[in-house]
């Protein structure tokens, strides 16, 4: 089975690496979809986005790792994804996501997916179908966003914690 994971990763942070590393350990290889969002723009292009993760993932991995960046003009479904990849695919996505889904009750989307892999910080979900997993990200992780990323260099804060050190100085010149 495949994954795919959208994400805007604006900065990837060491929570994204993570989430990515151990979907590329759990799935034959993993889709990532970088989304340039019109309605929150960023000052760091997707393809700058694409070589941090790519300088930051381990070498054992990195041959897994199919990008794809979406923005306006061109998106990306599941559909799309799945034909790409020409097997099973297994939506990854994050604990609030999968509430919202919950929340709008969006089971027609839930029910075509070969499997949903929801990466979870506190959520706890009850009553899961079949093709539904949850994965718990470790604490260490719980407290790491892009949002508090640029809050903290807004800030003059430390991000060490926060952003690989392989692109720690791009990350807080770039934000800065």
């Amino acid at each position: 089975m495949h994954g795919v994971f959208w994400g805007r990763f604006d900065p990837p942070t060491k929570a994204h690496l993570k989430i990515i590393h151990d979907i590329c350990e759990k799935f034959t290889s993993v889709h990532l979809v970088i989304i340039d969002d019109p309605k929150k723009q960023s000052p760091i292009s997707t393809a700058i986005r694409e070589q941090w993760i790519l300088d930051c993932l381990d070498e054992s991995i990195i041959n897994k790792v199919k990008f794809y960046k979406q923005c306006t003009d061109i998106k990306y479904t599941y559909v799309d994804i799945k034909k790409i990849a020409g097997d099973k695919l297994a939506v990854v996505c994050g604990d609030d996501a999968y509430a919202t889904w919950l929340e709008n009750n969006i089971q027609e989307s839930k029910l075509s997916y070969d499997m949903i892999y929801v990466v979870a910080r506190h959520e706890q979900f009850d009553n899961l179908s079949d093709n539904i997993i949850v994965a718990y990200l470790p604490s260490e992780y719980h407290a790491i966003s892009s949002q508090q990323v640029k809050n903290a260099i807004s800030h003059n804060q430390s991000i060490s914690n926060q952003i690989h050190t392989k692109i720690l100085g791009d990350v807080v010149d770039s934000y800065s």
